[in-house]
């Protein structure tokens, strides 16, 4: 996108007695990133941004770009249609008017709400929204129906309005003359003033404005400063629109016409009045862009088309608005226009078609002398007025002299040095401008032209061909041909000639190089030229030179070359060095050393100590500076004159270098991925803070002054990540990528040419961690690491607990079970051993119960390890133990057996005491079946859920009565055993009807 900075000036089209004041417009259009080159109005709000109204909606301009508003809900979108006005409404809102449909667009959320407009009009509806000095917001229909906003119910109504018109006169605009508290009223049935609790319109009152018949129509009210009344009407059966320029205090109509062709009389309406802050008045409308300049009582029509092309190229300005800075910004139906009132310091003298300005020379500050292509020499005062005082050349040699080579004042005489046509020389007196000496070139010329004429410290004037001759006149001598020798010759035209203090002649050539050449004995005492080289010339194709200092030389060439006469080196300075061009033209240098180039790209400034090139152009007030190769002149108030092709620039530098500060950088955008934030709303923040997910973001930036713009250099810094500040150039967006969690601040300014810094500009981010590096989420890792490892210690003395339980356990079987038993075998092996040889009987029966004793210890001891085994802890373990005991001990009886079990079973685990105690309480239910049912089958099922495991046995023995039965250890450990499940045991009995034992254990 184009990067519109302007600065504005007056362009003088001038030649003899021609004149005409013009204005340079700049414009934007779709191809800046408008999305319509029909442009409808222009607000600035506080900030500097420009809020812009067309025909696709609405849009924000930053001096850089442009931005189109979207929401993520429809609903708050600006409907899809032309925005006609555009006001401020307060609290960052904008009153944005859409032919009849109005809302308002909060500025910080980009959010629009539509306010309801009043229903039941009839005829031609013409919506206007007036704000007077008292923030009340008046909707103007083309009715007689006018409208007052009510804030409090966020709507218009008819009610409290200051003001009161006759009923049926339809009202188009409103306009309050604050001073005079008076209200303005106009429309298509002529004028009404409303001063307190009078009204006033045609045919009522003594003010003569109101008694004038044909002032009906008004299509636009306007009261400037000095309270001069403008009314722009139409008289019937008239096609144009006529103004009404009207002094109230001297009832003095001072215009009533069509103003002589300065407004067309073949369009429509007059759109708009304005006075901008210079006091000038504009109107604005159909082919129609006219200022009234009250200084000089002249009007100026601007919808021409400038000499350099930079006119104001549309059929219609429909608005005009001055921003801050006082530039103006017209609204067209071919884009955004900006022009201003003028910059002074800065004036283009333009002259006609194939005329070239190929010399200057000042006079005492008092005239500019001009030579050209085609008319000889011309002068003008300090002001650029045409002094007419013709030279009278000799009638035989005017041909001669119509073209100007060089001029010269001399330093002795005062007198004029000038070089023509074939280098024929002309003495003039400045003051009376009569010829001193006149005569064809001296043969030496060989009817060569001479474009470089100077002077050195002895008083020698020395002149420069096309040919390549160096040729000098002697300080002293007569005019006559013998005074002039050839000192050199070189191989091709000599572009510029420069004269040191060390009497040294320096001269750039066409095609090789620079030379340096002794004044006295004018030999050559150096050649600069290309050899490819570093230190050499970047090109042998030199055009202007100048001196810098004591050692230091510029050398216009294919860049620019910096000479240093000390060391004969050359350091040059190209496009890739920032040179903004490929060719450099002429070279000068102002009172503050600042150095100012023509290159093919125009005007620029090169300040040598800070190494930086600046351009400037049209937006500067400067029009086709690359057509400025010929000539340049540096008076002595430092004005830069710059000669070339039908083009005479002036140029006070001071005025291109602001001294200034530049205003502070402004947040414009956010973009974090692909969408935008609304930036307004994250400035109100203390910080921005961001998701982890969200490390990659870009922030734009621009200075809000479109007169300082192109000339600013941008520097930020990201603290937490830059150490120092970043050169940006005039790039105003810096993308961030990948940062890491935390906290930053993003810092930017900017300095004008000067290095005046502007206030820096902050913006605070945080970027938030992931969960998992947050504090609490540390704190609860920590907490959960403490706990885990409590509990890893509680579980080890757990486990420690229940070994120390399992050993106990064991000893205590040990000690209880095979205890008792050894104890009962020790007893029957001594008994045993006294009655072995006296009764063998006795002593067989205890044997036979040792054998048996021996036996339940095995089995006991079998019990134990098999409950300890950490394999067993499976139900299909269990059950296949259960049913391996059941079937051995019954079988062994005869005693059929039905034992099941539920496949589901198997996925449940017990521990080792409830497995110890499940098998120890179904084995004493066996063993009891046994020994005492006396019964022929026995069913046993193992069956469950995820809740509970049920054991269920059942025989058809001889049962018993349980109320009958003595609780002895068989019954008595099996509840003992249940009650350690946490289970329930329930066991049915009845005599001759067999046993049912059912045992329910809960499952965790």
């Amino acid at each position: 996108m184009q990067k519109v900075i302007t600065a504005f000036f007056s362009l003088l089209v001038s030649y003899g007695c021609m004149a005409q004041y013009a204005l340079v417009f700049s414009r934007l259009s779709m191809s800046e990133g408008l999305t319509t080159n029909k442009i409808n109005c222009v607000w600035q709000d506080g900030k500097g941004f420009l809020w812009i109204g067309h025909e696709n909606g609405l849009q924000r301009f930053d001096g850089r770009k442009f931005i189109h508003f979207k929401t993520a809900n429809p609903s708050q979108l600006i409907p899809a249609s032309p925005v006609d006005q555009i006001l401020d409404a307060g609290n960052n809102q904008l009153w944005i008017r859409q032919g009849t449909m109005i809302g308002l667009f909060d500025r910080n959320n980009f959010t629009y709400r539509k306010i309801a407009t009043p229903e039941g009009l009839t005829g031609k509806l013409r919506y206007q929204l007036y704000i007077d000095s008292e923030k009340n917001t008046f909707l103007l229909t083309g009715t007689p129906h006018i409208f007052s906003f009510d804030h409090q119910h966020q709507k218009f109504t008819v009610a409290s309005l200051p003001f009161t018109k006759p009923a049926n006169w339809p009202v188009t605009q409103l306009l309050e003359d604050k001073e005079k508290k008076q209200y303005w009223l106009s429309g298509d049935s002529g004028l009404i003033r409303y001063d307190r609790q009078q009204m006033i319109y045609r045919g009522t009152g003594k003010d003569p404005l109101f008694s004038i018949p044909y002032l009906q129509q008004i299509s636009y009210f306007f009261i400037s400063a000095d309270k001069h009344y403008w009314i722009a009407y139409r008289r019937p059966n008239e096609a144009g629109s006529r103004l009404m320029h009207y002094d109230p205090t001297w009832n003095l109509m001072i215009t009533d016409t069509l103003l002589n062709n300065h407004i067309s009389n073949k369009t429509g309406n007059i759109s708009q009045i304005v006075q901008t802050a210079n006091g000038d008045t504009w109107i604005a409308g159909n082919g129609n862009l006219v200022s009234y300049t009250p200084k000089n009582k002249l009007f100026y029509q601007h919808m021409l088309t400038s000499p350099y092309g930079y006119g104001l190229d549309c059929k219609a300005v429909y608005h005009l608005y001055e921003d801050r800075e006082k530039n103006y910004w017209l609204s067209t139906d071919n884009g955004l226009f900006m022009t201003g009132p003028g910059k002074s310091g800065i004036s283009n003298l333009v002259f006609p078609s194939n005329t070239l300005v190929t010399a200057l020379q000042a006079i005492n500050n008092n005239e500019i002398w001009i030579g050209t292509s085609d008319k000889s020499i011309t002068y003008f005062d300090s002001n650029y007025r045409q002094i007419i005082k013709p030279i009278q050349y000799k009638n035989d040699l005017k041909h001669l002299y119509r073209y100007t080579g060089s001029l010269l004042q001399q330093r002795a005489t005062g007198h004029i040095w000038a070089t023509f046509t074939q280098s024929a020389i002309a003495i003039i007196d400045p003051l009376s401008k009569n010829l001193i000496y006149q005569s064809p070139a001296p043969a030496i010329f060989k009817n060569e032209n001479t474009h470089h004429t100077v002077e050195d410290p002895l008083g020698n004037i020395w002149f420069g061909t096309d040919g390549g001759q160096l040729i000098r006149w002697k300080a002293g001598s007569n005019y006559q041909a013998e005074a002039f020798t050839t000192v050199q010759y070189f191989p091709s035209a000599i572009t510029g000639l420069l004269a040191d203090n060390r009497q040294q002649l320096w001269l750039t050539t066409d095609h090789h190089g620079v030379y340096i050449v002794h004044a006295q004995s004018g030999k050559i005492i150096h050649h600069f030229q290309h050899t490819g080289e570093t230190g050499s010339l970047g090109s042998n194709r030199t055009a202007d030179i100048i001196q810098y200092n004591d050692s230091i030389f510029l050398v216009a060439s294919d860049g620019l070359a910096i000479i240093n006469s000390n060391t004969k080196t050359v350091l040059n300075k190209n496009s890739y060095a920032g040179l903004p061009g490929t060719r450099v033209y002429q070279v000068s240098i102002d009172k503050k050393g600042i150095i100012w180039l023509i290159t093919n790209n125009g005007l620029c400034s090169y300040q040598f100590n800070k190494n930086q090139f600046t351009s400037y152009n049209q937006h500067d007030g400067i029009v086709n500076a690359d057509e400025a190769i010929n000539t340049r002149l540096v008076l002595n108030n430092g004005t830069l004159l710059l000669g070339g092709s039908n083009i005479l620039l002036s140029i006070n530098p001071e005025v291109l270098k602001p001294v200034i500060a530049p205003p502070a950088v402004t947040i414009t955008d956010f973009r974090l991925s692909d969408k935008f934030l609304p930036v307004d709303s994250l400035l109100q923040l203390k910080r921005i803070n961001l998701q982890n997910s969200e490390q990659s973001f870009s922030i734009y930036f621009s200075t809000l002054s479109f007169l300082q713009q192109d000339k600013l250099t941008y520097y930020y810094m990201l603290e937490g990540i830059d150490q120092d500040w970043q050169y940006g150039d005039r790039n105003v967006q810096v993308n961030y990528t990948a940062l890491a969690p935390g906290h930053y601040t993003f810092k930017v300014r900017c300095e004008n040419l000067q290095g005046i810094s502007s206030p820096v500009t902050s913006l605070a981010i945080y970027i938030k961690p992931p969960f998992y590096k947050t504090g609490w989420f540390l704190v609860l890792l920590l907490a959960l690491i403490i706990t885990g490892i409590y509990s890893v210690y509680r579980l080890r003395i757990k486990r420690l607990l229940a070994l120390e339980k399992l050993r106990t356990r064991v000893a205590r079987d040990l000690h209880d079970d095979m205890g008792s038993t050894l104890t009962t075998i020790n007893i029957l092996s001594a008994m045993a051993g006294k009655k072995i040889n006296t009764d063998t009987q006795q002593t067989s029966e205890y044997i036979q119960k040792i054998s048996e004793n021996s036996q339940q210890m095995m089995e006991v001891m079998d019990d134990i390890v098999w409950t300890i085994k950490p394999d067993n802890d499976s139900m299909q373990k269990i059950t296949g133990r259960m049913r391996e005991f059941a079937t051995s001990l019954l079988e062994a009886k005869g005693i059929e057996l039905d034992f099941t079990v539920e496949d589901m079973i198997k996925n449940i685990r017990l521990d080792m005491e409830a497995r110890r105690d499940l098998f120890l309480l179904f084995k004493e239910a066996v063993n009891n079946i046994a020994k005492y049912a006396d019964c022929t089958h026995v069913q046993i099922s193992i069956t469950g859920s995820s809740k509970q495991l049920i054991l269920s046995i059942k025989d058809n023995g001889i049962g018993f009565s349980p109320a009958d039965t003595d609780t002895g250890n068989g019954l008595g450990n099996m509840r003992k055993r249940a009650d350690a499940l946490k289970g329930t045991l329930q066991i049915e009995s009845a005599p001759l009807q067999g046993t049912y034992i059912r045992l329910y254990i809960p499952l965790e």
